[in-house]
């Protein structure tokens, strides 16, 4: 799920366990609810039909911003001290 949302792939998920933590439903990526089939499938007809451009821009950016290194490490190194 990380690697599709960092290298700017539509992604759709299953609005369960921590992947509401990585994907913004419409904002980041697509997010469906468990076994709801007619969902998954609307949202795959929403990407064939639009431009996911921005969104897949916006999933690539919040990858990077939550999983930088130095960042992490520094946030590490506080609680450490």
């Amino acid at each position: 799920l990380i690697e599709t949302l960092q290298y700017g792939i539509p992604t759709i998920a299953w609005d369960v366990s921590s992947n509401p933590e990585f994907i913004e439903d419409g904002v980041t990526g697509w997010l469906v609810t468990l076994y709801e089939v007619l969902g998954l499938k609307n949202a795959i007809i929403h990407i064939n039909n639009n431009d996911p451009k921005s969104i897949c821009l916006n999933g690539a950016e919040s990858v990077i911003k939550k999983f930088d290194t130095n960042k992490n490490l520094s946030i590490l190194a506080k609680i450490i001290s």
